[in-house]
């Protein structure tokens, strides 16, 4: 009963989203898949690569890491047009070849549809990170339940994701278009920034503290070489 009330929740939340983003005007900025065709004049700018693997649902999270990144690759953000995760991957369920992987659920790890999703998101903030992207939403995990040696990303990088609650929401903020990339190669996830202009990475910093049993991360950039800024703060309660 509890999934059921989850999904109708998601549901109604979703629909709640969609309306206020017709309302807002925010819905036309929406980037939209950008088809079969490659792209031509845009060069990788910024590149990451994760290990996607090393739980024991790691073949689940594979497949539903590509099912995603099959979405999102290539995908173009003319300048001021908005990527909003779920928008483009879609709702990830049985149907739609999205299989039970590993999941932060109201606090809790669980099996949920779509699970492990949230490292191809992660990966995409990491890049708006360090390209210079606007993030317009983004949501930190609610438990840290990494030990250093399993950790594929910093602390401060990760991007919850769980539809009709969390989206993450890039825009891009240059005067020409960028594509973000995504791909898995076997056990290796791949994200990359491309562009036909110049795209400089930006240094980061997180800095952790840790206090009664919550950690906190702030964040700071590098923006003009000269002066860290700080882009906010990141709570997370530590597993035991």
């Amino acid at each position: 009963m509890r999934s059921v009330a989850r999904e109708l929740q998601r549901t109604v939340r979703g629909l709640r989203r969609r309306v206020r983003d017709l309302a807002t005007g925010v819905y036309g900025k929406l980037a939209v898949p950008a088809g079969p065709e490659p792209l031509r004049g845009f060069t990788v700018q910024i590149a990451l690569e994760q290990r996607a693997g090393g739980t024991a649902h790691a073949e689940a999270k594979r497949r539903n890491l590509a099912l995603a990144a099959a979405a999102i690759n290539g995908i173009v953000l003319e300048p001021g047009a908005i990527f909003s995760f779920w928008h483009i991957v879609g709702r990830p369920t049985a149907r739609r070849g999205f299989v039970p992987g590993r999941s932060l659920v109201a606090g809790r790890v669980e099996l949920d549809h779509g699970g492990g999703l949230c490292q191809i998101s992660g990966i995409l903030y990491h890049l708006a990170l360090l390209g210079g992207l606007e993030v317009v939403e983004r949501h930190p995990h609610t438990l840290d339940i990494y030990t250093e040696e399993a950790r594929y990303t910093p602390l401060g990088a990760d991007a919850a994701v769980a539809f009709g609650f969390k989206d993450l929401r890039i825009a891009n903020p240059f005067s020409f278009p960028i594509s973000l990339v995504a791909e898995l190669r076997g056990e290796r996830l791949l994200g990359a920034i491309a562009a036909p202009g110049l795209v400089t990475e930006r240094r980061l910093r997180f800095e952790r503290e840790d206090r009664d049993g919550r950690r906190m991360v702030t964040l700071y950039r590098l923006d003009n070489g000269e002066t860290w800024r700080c882009l906010g703060h990141s709570l997370y309660i530590v597993a035991a």
